[in-house]
């Protein structure tokens, strides 16, 4: 310490190759200025599992332990030496357990804290065995990691490290992350609440959870974000997941929004996700996260150049999405006999005073709304006494681009496509978002497969909209009545217009 503070305000610290440097009670460094210090040597914190738990220094984020904390302006890390943790008595301790479980009392910490720092580089130096998170950095701005080398490692076959992140950040501002290898087994980088301006370029991660955004929202009240993103040119090795993004769903959560995130130039190498889009984190199940869906809004996020193969273990599926859309007030769907919801973009009775079918379709993109579409306007070209509507939740834009793709709207008595981005049409005549099965039961999945084998209609880019939304079909009267209709039984419930059209003309005699 003594020597920390003779080099403040423009001096050095050199801590030599060959030499240990043992840290066993908290260090608050957080008076530095314009300071470097050079590591050759070794930093290892003691492992006394009882006395850290009572001394560390806390953060309320996770209930967050630290054995020091950094902060000040103008700080250099550098060389070729290591930051030890000593995490495998740590790792035992806690083998089995979950570092979110809300009852947890054991709580391990940080090899590499800071708060309240501005222009902080790390550069060169090998950190390894964490007993959590590598490094955690918050209320900063202006921080960057350069050419360091992150492991954990148990020497024990039956306990693995956990949660062994390489980085995490809380409301910081500016962030670069250029040549970082880690090897570890939890996130190879994952900024949380309230962090802009990243640039992570060229990474190696092994064994991770991903090259994740998030986990966000994970605080009822609090409100944050994350945006201007770029991570590129980065391999992705034996881990669960590639590029991810994470927010969290429930009761009692936050609301917020991530935007402006680019993943470029990925490469992946047996990873069980390449991508994966999740906003029913944590251990959320679908008919929880149906109930109560994520408040953060997820828009604007890039995938490019992607390459590689994954592991397997998801079959052929590379990507995996579970986006919920904002969450609506629902009506009760019309039956037979009822009067048809009425709106302003869908107003019943019609001026025109035809009968109507009107399709509700999942999202564009789906293949199963495609074969519906194209049914629609085969039906609407045969009978032009009858008007026939598709519903559309995607944006103006992709709607407009995905009528095109599919073959156009019709001439002949073309479909007429009403747009409802915020689901409110679809609200009043009770349609919401599907659980697990509806979508992805290996039923629905073969489906599918059949579709595009047999028909050639296969999964086009969802650009906007969500996976989740529920279809369904009806068949309105000339005054008004529905004559027949439900929600979609599942993704792959498509309607027989033959017979629904059939309906309405015997109405109509």
């Amino acid at each position: 310490m003594d020597a920390v503070k003779n080099a403040n305000n423009g001096g050095a610290v050199y801590l030599p190759a060959g030499e240990t440097f043992v840290i066993g009670k908290p260090l608050d460094l957080t008076f530095l200025n314009n300071i470097h210090i050079r590591l050759e040597g070794t930093i290892r914190f003691t492992n006394d599992v009882e006395f850290w738990q009572a001394n560390a220094f806390y953060h309320p984020f996770q209930r967050s332990l630290m054995f020091w904390k950094w902060g000040g302006k103008d700080v250099w890390i550098h060389g070729e030496g290591v930051i030890d943790g000593q995490g495998q008595r740590w790792w035992n301790e806690f083998s089995g357990q979950e570092i979110l479980d809300p009852d947890n009392e054991y709580l391990r910490p940080i090899l590499f804290y800071a708060e309240g720092i501005e222009n902080l580089v790390v550069e060169g130096i090998l950190m390894k065995n964490s007993p959590v998170w590598h490094n955690f950095i918050v209320e900063s701005k202006h921080i960057t990691y350069r050419d360091v080398i992150v492991e954990a490692k148990s020497n024990n076959s039956t306990v693995e490290p956990k949660n062994g992140d390489f980085f995490n950040s809380l409301n910081v501002e500016h962030i670069r992350i250029e040549r970082v290898w880690v090897d570890s087994d939890d996130d190879c980088f994952s900024p949380k609440s309230n962090n802009t301006d990243i640039h992570v370029n060229t990474m190696y991660c092994n064994n991770s959870h991903g090259q994740s955004l998030g986990s966000l929202g994970q605080y009822e009240g609090e409100y944050v974000f994350v945006k201007d993103v770029v991570i590129e040119n980065v391999w992705m090795l034996n881990g669960n997941n590639g590029a991810r993004i994470k927010v969290w769903a429930g009761e009692n959560v936050a609301t917020g929004f991530v935007e402006n995130v680019t993943f470029r130039n990925f490469w992946s190498e047996n990873d069980d996700w390449p991508v994966f889009l999740d906003s029913c984190y944590f251990n959320i199940d679908a008919e929880t996260c149906n109930k109560f869906p994520s408040k953060m809004k997820v828009s604007n996020v890039l995938f490019e150049n992607f390459r590689g193969i994954s592991s397997g273990s998801k079959g052929r599926a590379v990507a995996r999405s579970f986006l919920t859309p904002t969450k609506v007030d629902l009506s009760s769907a019309p039956g037979p006999g009822s009067s048809a919801p009425s709106t302003t973009r869908l107003p019943f009775p019609r001026s025109d005073s035809k009968p109507t079918v009107v399709a509700f379709l999942r999202h564009c993109g789906c293949p199963f709304a495609e074969k519906t579409f194209r049914l629609l306007r085969d039906a609407a070209s045969q009978n032009p006494d009858i008007a026939f509507v598709a519903v559309s939740h995607s944006s103006e834009s992709h709607t407009n681009k995905w009528v095109s793709e599919v073959g156009g709207a019709g001439t002949t008595n073309p479909v007429q496509v009403v747009l409802d981005e915020e689901r409110s049409v679809y609200a009043k005549w009770g349609l919401g978002v599907s659980g697990f099965l509806h979508v992805l039961s290996p039923g629905e999945l073969s489906k599918v497969f059949s579709l595009a084998w047999n028909e050639g209609i296969k999964n086009r880019p969802t650009e906007s909209g969500n996976r989740w939304q529920t279809s369904g079909t009806w068949a309105v009267d000339a005054q008004g009545k529905v004559v027949w209709g439900g929600i979609s039984k599942s993704a792959s419930d498509i309607p027989d217009f033959d017979n629904i059209v059939s309906k309405l003309k015997k109405t109509g005699e």
